[in-house]
């Protein structure tokens, strides 16, 4: 009798367990089954059931939510790079045409306001890759240089405006051309120098780049 009421009474418990283990790993589609006995064991079950059907209802909701937001995030950065990028190819075509030192001021300026609005837009959509799971990173061959001076176009002005100084070191071993994904190299290290400018009061702020060479397979095994 006593293994008999043991049985039954630690069949719904585990099942109970199993079922809140389904919770933890996401799975909300498994349901307890309730018997006609109607006792505490019962209630229960029903009490679990219905805990689990308003989660699932929630992580519908919230993912559903997600899903539009990632989807309202990419498309207006798409929408919003269009006219930044046409804006930044006459602005470069008067920057070539023009002699006028005060109009090539102007000119530089809203080159920089520019990249560094393209800059955050492209964050933006960064962010609804990574949740969509479409993040990929692409290295190509770039020249270092044009990197450096895209970097300096992009936060130069924003230290110069709070009095900071903006000190660059460049080891001379660099080589020009490296092999990476620059658009998000150049993002990375633009969010560093743009939160140094941020966050120093006074004095300066530095960029340092150097290089160490790797060693190639045959040279590790050496």
């Amino acid at each position: 009798a006593a293994f008999i009421i043991a049985k039954r009474t630690l069949r719904p418990i585990v099942r109970m367990t199993k079922a809140a283990a389904n919770i933890s790993s996401s799975n909300l589609d498994a349901m307890l089954s309730v018997s006609s006995q109607h006792d505490e064991l019962d209630s229960l079950a029903n009490t679990f059931n219905e805990l689990f059907s308003r989660l699932k209802q929630d992580f519908i909701s919230v993912n559903a939510a997600n899903k539009a937001k990632t989807s309202f995030l990419s498309n207006m950065s798409h929408e919003i790079r269009t006219p930044i990028n046409a804006v930044l190819g006459l602005d470069e075509m008067i920057l070539r045409e023009s002699t006028e030192p005060q109009i090539q001021t102007y000119a530089r300026d809203i080159q920089s306001s520019g990249k560094s609005l393209l800059s955050i837009i492209n964050d933006i959509l960064d962010f609804s890759k990574i949740e969509a799971g479409k993040m990929e990173i692409i290295p190509v061959d770039y020249d270092l240089s044009l990197t450096i001076a895209d970097l300096v176009n992009m936060t130069q002005t924003r230290a110069q405006k709070k009095g900071l100084d903006f000190i660059i070191n460049i080891d001379k071993k660099m080589p020009h051309k490296l092999h990476g994904d620059e658009i998000r190299i150049k993002q990375c290290i633009l969010n560093i120098l743009t939160n140094a400018i941020k966050y120093t009061l006074t004095g300066s702020v530095t960029m340092n780049i150097s290089c160490e060479k790797s060693l190639a397979p045959l040279e590790q095994n050496i």
